[in-house]
């Protein structure tokens, strides 16, 4: 009974052209009303109306404006946070010295499939698939011709920069329609920028025109503070011979990265001792 007798009361609140409007002739109309409304304090029919009288602004009785009145009783709407853009990045995907430069090499970042292979001017980043077939990339192999990056199904072959430079299959029939056919938007694979920092190879999680040039002005987010610790190779060499890729859940490694009482026991003689 309380429930619908609220409900009621909301509604016809709700409902109020007094609260609802933003010009000043609703309350004139109630000023007109107002001896009615507020001529007594005694005992009797007045006293239903004690609650209406509750519900209508000040600014009603007292004549200041109605949007003075609303903009005061409500608070100051907080800043937006700015949002973190999880694509502009840099993440560390492996160590160097992990990476065999013979081969190609498949990660995962943020959910997209990408191969890892090195040319002549260093790693590159691609998508790991092939546009003709839908093959994955890192399947193939580096073509030592000319160090490009081959499928492993019709022998496309591509450049650091994701662009088509050979398909064989079309240039033993026409060399014209080769060419053609790699300077195709439709034959070109994304690539995303790399960096090697500290022993790791970082990738910049997005692609695209601008994505080289945002990348370049980004640092990276590692520790500078390696550069100014004496016996920074020695570091260095401890920090990538500890990269383990081990099966488990996410909550499992966070809970044994912050139990630091386990190392002197678990790891010793590497890390520490007991």
């Amino acid at each position: 009974m309380a429930l619908s007798t609220l409900g009621i009361g909301v509604g016809r609140l709700e409902q109020s052209p007094v609260l609802r409007s933003t010009s000043s002739k609703p309350y004139q109309r109630l000023a007109a009303r107002q001896p009615a409304v507020t001529c007594s304090q005694d005992s009797g029919p007045h006293r239903k109306t004690d609650a209406f009288q509750r519900t209508v602004p000040k600014a009603a009785t007292l004549g200041s404006s109605p949007t003075q009145e609303t903009t005061k009783a409500q608070p100051a709407a907080d800043k937006e946070p700015a949002l973190f853009n999880w694509t502009k990045q840099w993440y560390p995907m492996a160590a160097v010295q992990d990476l065999d430069p013979a081969v190609p090499h498949p990660i995962k970042l943020l959910g997209k499939e990408l191969v890892l292979w090195r040319d002549a001017q260093g790693w590159r980043a691609l998508e790991d698939n092939c546009p003709h077939r839908n093959v994955a990339l890192s399947e193939g192999r580096i073509e030592p011709s000319n160090g490009s990056l081959m499928c492993s199904y019709h022998g496309w072959c591509f450049d650091g920069q994701g662009k088509c430079i050979a398909i064989p299959t079309a240039g033993q029939m026409d060399r014209k329609s080769e060419e053609s056919a790699c300077n195709s938007k439709r034959s070109a694979v994304a690539s995303y920028p790399t960096q090697e920092k500290e022993g790791l190879l970082w990738v910049w999680a997005e692609s695209g025109p601008t994505s080289f040039i945002e990348a370049s002005a980004t640092p990276a987010k590692s520790n500078e503070s390696y550069a100014s610790w004496p016996g920074e190779s020695k570091i260095k060499w401890t920090f990538e011979r500890y990269v383990r890729d081990v099966p488990g859940s996410f909550d499992c490694w966070v809970d044994n990265m912050t139990d630091q009482s386990h190392a002197q026991f678990a790891h010793n003689g590497a890390l520490s001792k007991p």
